[in-house]
């Protein structure tokens, strides 16, 4: 009987490392799209970042008060 019981822990133990392993890939692949999204969204920001210093260097660059000295 204790080498039964011993089997059915064994076999609990092997499905809990079976369902870790795939908690694990699902995990991984969820990490690798969020990347994904954050390399996209850092692109985006960078973007917007350079239509803005580039907005603000027209609209307050040296050529928007013109001076007759």
């Amino acid at each position: 009987m204790a080498s039964s019981a011993k089997d059915i822990q064994l076999r609990e133990l092997k499905d809990t490392v079976s369902q870790r392993k795939t908690m694990i890939a699902e995990q991984t692949e969820l990490i690798k799209a969020l990347r994904l999204i954050i390399d996209e969204k850092t692109s985006h920001e960078k973007a917007l970042q350079e239509q803005v210093d580039y907005l603000t260097k027209k609209l307050f660059g040296p050529s928007s008060e013109r001076r007759s000295d």
